[in-house]
């Protein structure tokens, strides 16, 4: 896969460590991804309605202060709002119903902190580009 089909992707990385957010968005950004971040749902979901337009992966923590993860996709969902992602998750936290509905689509998968980024970076290939 070429770079110029990399740039075509764009990612929505929702994470509330500010050190965990930054790794992430370096190590997509130098395999040649544009990426957009966010430091908990509700500011993800307001980029979100910004670019209704845009396709993105979804990359999102489940456990954030102010609005988790599960909520953000259930917004985003009743948007009409379309996306593949993954799921980050943290020990045996709930999974809802709207991000179960995508794992069970194939269209989301569930990564355990702590996880490389060669592992993500893997997934994330897969789903942006099969």
């Amino acid at each position: 896969m070429d770079i110029s089909e990399k740039e075509s992707s764009y990612i929505l990385l929702v994470e509330n460590d500010d050190d965990l957010r930054n790794v992430i968005t370096s190590s997509l950004q130098k395999s040649g991804f544009d990426v957009c971040h966010a430091n908990d749902g509700s500011v993800a979901l307001e980029i979100l309605k910004l670019n209704l337009q845009r396709k993105y992966l979804l990359i999102t923590d489940l456990k954030m202060p102010l609005m988790n993860g599960d909520a953000l996709i259930a917004e985003a969902t009743s948007l009409g709002f379309e996306f593949e992602g993954i799921i980050i998750t943290t020990g045996e936290h709930y999974v809802g119903i709207n991000t179960a509905k995508l794992i069970g689509e194939g269209k989301a998968k569930l990564l355990q902190k702590p996880f490389s980024t060669k592992t993500m970076l893997e997934l994330v290939n897969k789903l942006c580009h099969g």
